[in-house]
């Protein structure tokens, strides 16, 4: 089993843009189990995190959290900070 290790990323894209899926790991023997949580609700039971392209309801803070399936305990955690860059288009466009 590994020993618990924490890691922080940040991610900001411009609304629209893709973001490439993330991959929580860790090493469990029998495998580990995963979940990927945002304000405390899960979004995924897989260790990888797929937003695709993003949109302004997908700033936040997510985590991941890999255990042992025999325990429970969380042997490894991810958060991953995503912040989106609102596009505004211009009102102001002229027909010629």
């Amino acid at each position: 089993m590994d020993l618990t290790t924490f890691h922080q990323w940040s991610y900001t894209l411009n609304e629209g843009h893709t973001l490439h899926d993330i991959t929580c790991s860790a090493i469990c023997v029998p495998e580990c189990t995963y979940s990927w949580k945002r304000s405390y609700t899960v979004i995924t039971n897989t260790n990888v995190l797929s937003v695709g392209s993003v949109k302004r309801g997908d700033t936040g803070i997510y985590e991941c959290a890999a255990r042992t399936p025999t325990s429970g305990q969380i042997v490894n955690s991810q958060s991953v900070e995503i912040l989106i860059r609102c596009v505004e288009i211009s009102s102001d466009k002229r027909i010629a």
